[in-house]
């Protein structure tokens, strides 16, 4: 377990697990999956995302409290400008973040009620990686660097998680398919329920292969993810999943149907 000392400065800005989308991908695809931020539309997944290695669920008649400091330089002996702290007890378990000076959370669900920090580039060779912990009053990134620590803290990069599951597009406006990577352009009409500003789009996309920042999928429209659709279209084509700077254009349904 990581030691916890109280930095009395800091403040809590993210209490509990955030609540993320399930069923039909529709756009704005996830946003009840960061329901602290989606008023302020802030987020930054980052390449990859830092969490606690080792993450317990509720244990029976106990209480657990790790945490992962962040660090204003990659040193050891650097300030700690932030904490991203896990608090279990026999019922619930909850995360929170504090932060000094106080940001907006970056603190992100990548797994059932498991919440990490997302990093904006791969971890160093001495286990340093930098974080995106929080937006600040004017909306600009607020970084630090986590070190990661066998058994404790990992870091695991979106171009393996991605692939590993089922997926939709984060935004209408990325929404693109090609015959192989960088290739020709496939019409695949997606099909659509509703109109107005209720319109969303309906289809899963299931990963078959990773090259580069592109994945070749099986897009399937209507859904059939959570359940049989009486008639889907199927279809084997590439999309780019990652952009420019290595930050998702693609996103799952962390808590399932």
């Amino acid at each position: 377990m990581l030691t916890r000392t109280p930095l009395a400065a800091l403040t809590v800005l993210a209490i509990g697990a955030v609540v993320s989308a399930c069923g039909v991908a529709t756009t704005p695809g996830a946003a009840a999956e960061t329901a602290p931020r989606e008023q302020a539309q802030l987020v930054d997944r980052g390449t990859g995302i830092v969490h606690l290695a080792r993450f317990p669920g509720i244990e029976t008649g106990g209480h657990r409290a790790d945490t992962i400091p962040v660090h204003a330089e990659p040193r050891g002996d650097s300030a700690v400008i932030a904490r991203f702290i896990l608090r279990t007890d026999s019922m619930t378990w909850g995360f929170d973040l504090e932060s000094a000076p106080p940001v907006e959370s970056n603190l992100l669900e990548y797994g059932y009620e498991e919440l990490g920090l997302p990093a904006d580039s791969a971890p160093r060779a001495d286990g340093w990686v930098r974080v995106v912990h929080g937006f600040g009053a004017d909306s600009t990134p607020r970084t630090g660097w986590v070190r990661l620590v066998a058994d404790d803290v990992a870091y695991q990069a979106w171009s393996d998680i991605l692939p590993e599951n089922v997926l939709f597009f984060l935004s209408d406006a990325d929404i693109g398919f090609r015959d192989a990577p960088d290739g020709r352009t496939v019409a695949l009409p997606l099909h659509a329920e509703g109109s107005g500003a209720d319109r969303r789009l309906d289809y899963i996309l299931h990963p078959l292969e990773a090259r580069g920042d592109w994945l070749r999928v099986r897009a399937v429209t209507p859904s059939d993810y959570c359940f049989d659709p009486p008639s889907p279209r199927d279809t084997t084509v590439w999309i780019r999943y990652l952009d420019e700077r290595g930050r998702p254009r693609v996103w799952y349904h962390t808590r399932g149907c």
